[in-house]
């Protein structure tokens, strides 16, 4: 698994802006590696996967959405179990908790979801289960409520896991598997370009064009989000 660090190194060479055998030294480093944070962060949801859409939990003051229930969930039986603690992939789960929760990831992700978890002000536990896969490298995560009070979460197939999205610095691996490194490899040496008052070679530019395209087809979604129910007004 790559890292930041090898990502930055390579783009630099990518671009020619350093000989062969070189590094780029510590300020050049400092520069690319915010620029490669807004790339990686501007990929998902838009060239990656698709847009969060919101999911209250608890659903207070939706009585008949959002429905979902969950199939097989590990730990607890779900008999009885309010439908919002099954979420379903690519939800940003607003959470609101006065009492002590289990909330289940999917279990049957899709390669590329995404589950975020923003706190409103709970005041109980909240554990997260993977539900049959990891998050974070564990079986499941409780915080009351974590501190960091956000996060968000992208399920790698490849690793069966869930991992956090979050701000990388040098010594981090990145979220994609290797075989996508040139994606952020071309579009870093792109960005740094301008820097260097220089144009980009096209065959870059070409690589980071192909890459999306192979980015985008292998973590496309196909699960369709559920419909919240609706009821019916009186006539009048």
């Amino acid at each position: 698994m790559s890292t930041v660090s090898e990502i930055v190194n390579s783009a630099y060479r990518e671009g020619n802006f350093v000989a062969v055998g070189e590094l780029p030294t510590a300020a050049e480093v400092s520069e690319a590696i915010p620029l490669l944070n807004r790339l990686v962060s501007s990929f998902f949801g838009h060239e990656l996967g698709e847009l969060v859409r919101e999911w209250p939990a608890p659903a207070v003051g939706y009585p008949t959405a959002p429905v979902r229930w969950q199939l097989t969930p590990t730990g607890p039986a779900a008999s009885g179990a309010e439908p919002w603690v099954y979420p379903p992939g690519n939800v940003r789960m607003i959470v609101s908790l006065t009492s002590a929760k289990t909330i289940y990831f999917p279990v049957n992700p899709q390669d590329g979801a995404r589950i975020s978890y923003v706190d409103v002000g709970s005041t109980a536990e909240l554990t997260l289960d993977g539900n049959g896969r990891t998050i974070e490298q564990q079986a499941s995560i409780s915080g009351s409520p974590p501190a960091d009070g956000k996060r968000t979460w992208f399920y790698r197939a490849d690793l069966g896991d869930w991992i956090q999205l979050k701000t990388l610095v040098a010594d981090d691996p990145m979220p994609l598997p290797e075989e996508f490194d040139d994606l952020f490899v071309t579009g870093l040496a792109i960005r740094i370009a301008p820097r260097y008052g220089v144009k980009m070679d096209e065959s870059v530019i070409a690589r980071f064009v192909d890459m999306i395209g192979r980015a985008k087809h292998r973590y496309k979604q196909t699960e369709a989000y559920p419909v919240a129910e609706t009821q019916a007004f009186p006539e009048i």
